[in-house]
């Protein structure tokens, strides 16, 4: 990570949990680190294995360490994308600052 970069902590939401502006309240203004980084959350769905892999899941695996997890749904998933990845199913495309992934 760079010197300026923040961890982004993705947190999924069961299907029961609305997904607002209200959740990010108590983390606004907290000044939460990790080794000196900034924290931000994203709150965010477990997504279907029937849609398309979006650029923030394939981001987010490639960068992802896994903190909790108890029945191995979202380490499942991040396995699914970076297999994606490695196989050249999904590509990341850049060009000057910017990159987006397609479906190969």
């Amino acid at each position: 990570a760079e010197p300026t970069s923040d961890v982004d902590l993705l947190i999924v939401l069961s299907p029961d949990v609305e997904n607002t502006r209200r959740l990010y309240d108590p983390w606004d203004g907290a000044d939460l680190r990790v080794a000196g980084h900034r924290v931000e959350p994203h709150f965010v769905r477990m997504r279907s294995r029937e849609d398309a892999i979006s650029g923030f899941w394939a981001e987010a695996a490639l960068d992802a360490a896994v903190v909790y997890d108890p029945e191995l749904e979202l380490s499942r998933e991040v396995s699914r994308v970076r297999r994606a990845v490695m196989t050249g199913e999904l590509v990341r495309h850049t060009a000057g600052a910017r990159s987006w992934w397609t479906a190969a």
